[in-house]
């Protein structure tokens, strides 16, 4: 029961309070009987196919950034998934801050990566929100960041690309398809 002495919320004990009377339902919920239909099985195997290939270019995004950290502190290592083309940029100005003695010339070289990672990753965030066309730019992108890795004779990186491009070109048929279904 309600104890009338108590007089501020940091007291009230919700075990106190009484039940709402039958039928009761507050103006946002939708009442038993109206349940939610169930989702179309499509539906959700396609904006699955999109999820899926949209994250592939989510890693690529995320691995371009960490190989441009550490190619700006001198590591000899990337990952193979990410973006040549960020790559690229932040081993140059290394090299050319190690060699004119500049450390701090490295944040630069870091900046440039950022930016085909950050077009990459507009792609990516637009593709997922339903634009089959930005999946097609983010996959030439792509593709043209896979004959980066086939000029520097890089199989496991081609290979990853490959598997990426895949993976996009499903989500860019299951976009298209999304879009088809909704607007007919």
């Amino acid at each position: 029961m309600l104890d009338p002495t108590r007089t501020t919320p940091a007291n009230d004990d919700p075990r106190d309070r009484e039940p709402p009377p039958p039928g009761f339902t507050l103006p946002f919920e939708a009442p038993a009987s109206e349940a939610a239909p169930a989702p179309d099985p499509e539906l959700v195997r396609l904006a699955s196919e999109v999820s899926r290939g949209v994250s592939w270019l989510y890693w690529a995004v995320g691995l371009s950034v960490v190989n441009a950290i550490t190619a700006a502190a001198g590591a000899d290592w990337s990952f193979a998934l990410a973006l040549g083309a960020s790559l690229v940029p932040a081993v140059i100005v290394h090299v050319l801050a190690a060699e004119a003695g500049m450390p701090w010339l490295n944040v630069i070289g870091v900046a440039l990566a950022l930016v085909p990672a950050g077009a990459l990753f507009g792609l990516a965030w637009l593709g997922k929100r339903g634009k089959p066309w930005a999946l097609v730019v983010a996959m030439m992108v792509y593709a043209g960041d896979t004959a980066l890795f086939v000029f520097f004779e890089d199989g496991l990186g081609v290979i990853l690309h490959l598997v990426c491009l895949w993976f996009v070109f499903r989500a860019w048929q299951a976009t298209s398809a999304l879009v088809a279904r909704t607007a007919g």
